[in-house]
């Protein structure tokens, strides 16, 4: 499990994250993943589980604290991070 704070429009990003979830606990972000025509925009209480491997990208639309849960199977993802720290 790995908890993020977002600043308004700071971005976290996802790499090889498929079947982990991320859950908002407080805010609202956008969340588009490479290689999906759907993006979406979820709100505090929301959850969202990446379905494909590949970058996804979590921009806060308001400050946001955010919680990404890894899989109980399978490997974790590759790389967590923002633009000024790797979680």
């Amino acid at each position: 499990m790995t908890a993020a704070s977002l600043a308004l429009g700071e971005s976290l990003t996802v790499v090889d994250g498929e079947a982990s979830t991320i859950r908002i606990d407080r805010g609202e972000v956008w969340l588009t993943e490479h290689g999906s025509f759907i993006d979406h925009i979820l709100v505090a209480g929301q959850a969202y589980t990446f379905d494909r491997p590949g970058t996804a990208i979590v921009t806060a639309q308001a400050d946001s604290r955010v919680t990404v849960l890894v899989p109980h199977e399978g490997p974790p993802p590759a790389r967590i991070a923002t633009a000024w720290r790797t979680l």
